[in-house]
């Protein structure tokens, strides 16, 4: 649990995601579905990734958020993530951060960027001017393609991941009993 956050939003959605992990994790994984568009998920992530560092983005942002906190990763930008997401990162085998290692900024930002995998929308759509005058043409162009295709695999996974997590009898916002 995100000790720095306590019992903010972010410090709860945690706690959900973790006890859905604990409770459906092993579960999620074996369901051909859920684990099928959990790896097309990764891929795209990587892909994504791939683009960004291609083009410079990831060093540029990082540095920024370094350098300006309060950018696009300003503070409690993690507020905005919800335990079905937490619970994708989990999947995707990531350890979810439980203090701030850059100060002044967001949760899950690091040192070399941002500390999870599935990330919020705006975290992955954002381009700042620097980053719009610094990156265009054809790179700008992959970097949105495979932007957009990480942002459609992740709501795909993300949509049926409710769906099921409802169907075995847990909220998906709270990891605890349907009522």
């Amino acid at each position: 649990m995100i000790r720095e956050a306590g019992s903010s939003g972010v410090g709860q959605a945690v706690a959900a995601a973790e006890r859905l992990d604990s409770i459906l994790g092993k579960r999620i994984k074996k369901d051909p579905l859920l684990s099928s568009l959990l790896e097309e998920y990764r891929a795209a992530i990587a892909r994504s990734r791939l683009a960004m560092e291609k083009s410079g983005m990831v060093g540029i942002c990082a540095s920024c958020a370094l350098d300006e906190p309060g950018g696009c990763c300003f503070r409690d930008v993690e507020e905005w993530y919800d335990p079905v997401l937490l619970l994708v990162n989990r999947l995707l085998g990531v350890a979810l951060p439980d203090r701030r290692e850059v100060a002044g900024n967001c949760m899950f930002l690091g040192r070399r960027g941002c500390r999870i995998q599935a990330r919020y929308h705006f975290c992955v759509n954002f381009l700042c001017p620097g980053i719009k005058e610094t990156i265009t043409g054809p790179m700008m162009e992959e970097v949105m393609r495979t932007s957009g295709e990480e942002l459609l695999k992740g709501a795909e996974l993300e949509y049926t991941l409710r769906i099921w997590v409802k169907q075995h009898g847990l909220a998906p916002d709270s990891g605890l009993p349907l009522a």
